[in-house]
């Protein structure tokens, strides 16, 4: 892969070869994040971005640069970078407190997020009427994914080419690992059924001195011998009890079933794209989305860990 890096002054400089490297990716975190460690006989001036490319020149990572050290020791100079992906922008800067009536998703973007350099947004540009408030305290991003998630149902993903997505619609790609041909081979493979993570009951509020006296049960989980209830004071929320008792059911289903794998080299995933395992023991398994992924390089060692979780429609996704 090849690491570009932009100095204050506007120059684009080949790193060359790492030492070691960090990637992170993950779904419902907002920015991607690098660390990365080179080799170096010169100090470098002050870098504002860098862009790593895969071997076809398609962007696997860009971003700010948040850190750069210079270290010499007796085992030789070494440069390293942290960075984070274009969503730090939002997530670091504070948005002005203020109240919209009639807003809509083009007023958010051109008010919080075209100020960073951002191109376009996609995703319901229809006007809402009711009213939006901004606190005190909230980042722009805390802005973009209030709104999304109170009025669109969606949670809005930033891409690396200066656009965000707000459609919610899941990745087109479908990855396909499997050892016995036909798809990526791997070094390593766990499944991990988290039966603890399970919520079989839900028991919801509906008025402040009222009992609670609304249950929402899953009868997949119930019948699987789960026995977990929660309770919820649901009346203040924007949601209906029943719409947020399911959603927290979901959610936990979610979590209670994660597949590991380690790919020993480097793929250009995304987080939440779709993936098939084939594999000769756990058998076929399909309806799965990429919720992590972490690639390392050190020195001539790579390997891609990709934790997958099984894809559970929210009815709410807060």
């Amino acid at each position: 892969m090849k690491y570009i890096a932009k100095t204050l002054s506007g120059n684009m400089i080949d790193l060359g070869k790492p030492y070691t490297t960090i990637i992170n990716k993950a779904k419902r975190v907002p920015a991607d994040d690098l660390t990365v460690v080179f080799p170096t006989l010169r100090k470098f001036e002050e870098f504002v971005s860098i862009e790593v490319l895969d071997n076809e020149n398609k962007v696997f990572f860009s971003g700010i640069i948040d850190e750069q050290k210079t270290t010499c020791t007796k085992s030789g100079c070494f440069l390293s970078l942290i960075s984070r992906s274009y969503a730090a922008y939002l997530l670091d800067n504070e948005a002005l407190p203020q109240t919209y009536v009639n807003p809509s998703l083009d007023v958010i973007f051109d008010k919080h997020i075209r100020p960073y350099g951002f191109s376009d947004i996609t995703g319901d540009k229809s006007t809402f009427y009711e009213s939006f408030t901004v606190y005190k305290g909230m980042s722009e991003w805390e802005v973009l994914e209030s709104f999304c998630l109170s009025f669109l149902k969606v949670y809005p993903r930033v891409n690396s080419n200066f656009t965000v997505d707000a459609t919610g619609k899941s990745s087109d790609v479908v990855w396909k690992f499997s050892n016995k041909g036909g798809g990526f081979n791997y070094s390593y493979i766990l499944e991990n059924n988290r039966r603890h993570k399970l919520i079989s009951k839900v028991f919801a509020r509906t008025s402040s001195k009222g009992p609670y006296s609304m249950e929402i049960s899953d009868p997949e989980i119930l019948r699987r011998g789960v026995v977990k209830k929660r309770y919820i004071n649901a009346r203040n929320n924007l949601k209906s009890p029943e719409q947020y008792g399911k959603f927290m059911i979901s959610k936990s289903k979610s979590k209670s079933y994660e597949i590991r794998i380690y790919y020993p080299g480097a793929i250009n995933l995304s987080a939440g794209d779709k993936v098939i395992v084939d594999d000769l023991i756990l058998g076929y398994i399909d309806n799965l989305i990429i919720h992590r992924i972490r690639y390392t390089l050190d020195q001539d060692l790579q390997n891609t860990e990709i934790v997958l979780r099984k894809e559970v429609k929210h009815i709410v996704d807060f």
